[in-house]
């Protein structure tokens, strides 16, 4: 997952705003667990952000998602913002994998970090 900044995206001394940088970390953990899950809905439980160096405008920025853990319930996952071959944000997140009335996803069965559901 990857983005161009932009103007929008800076804060007021001009590099790009930690909150969007965040968010770009959680959206990114979000969008690989459900491609790697189907249609699960993780919830973040934590997110740990540290913010390693500036990005600018004009700055191509990808994030990459490493899956550490993954349990009946709750799933660890650390992502990299990389501006090229420079870290300028590190994430970590815990992620609730059950549904929202606190019953586990069929998904929460999986084995941990082997592919995908069962059909």
């Amino acid at each position: 997952m990857g983005v161009r900044i932009a103007h929008e995206h800076l804060n007021a001394i001009g590099i790009a705003h930690g909150g969007f940088m965040a968010m770009l970390a959680d959206s990114a953990f979000g969008v690989v667990m459900v491609r790697r899950f189907g249609t699960l809905q993780p919830r973040t439980l934590h997110l740990s952000v540290d913010y390693l160096g500036p990005v600018h405008a004009g700055d191509w920025v990808e994030a990459h998602v490493d899956m550490l853990k993954q349990g009946r319930r709750v799933a660890n996952v650390n992502c990299r913002i990389m501006v090229g071959d420079r870290t300028a944000l590190h994430a970590a997140g815990v992620f609730y994998l059950g549904n929202s009335d606190g019953r586990p996803d069929r998904i929460a069965s999986v084995s941990p970090l082997e592919g995908r559901a069962p059909s």
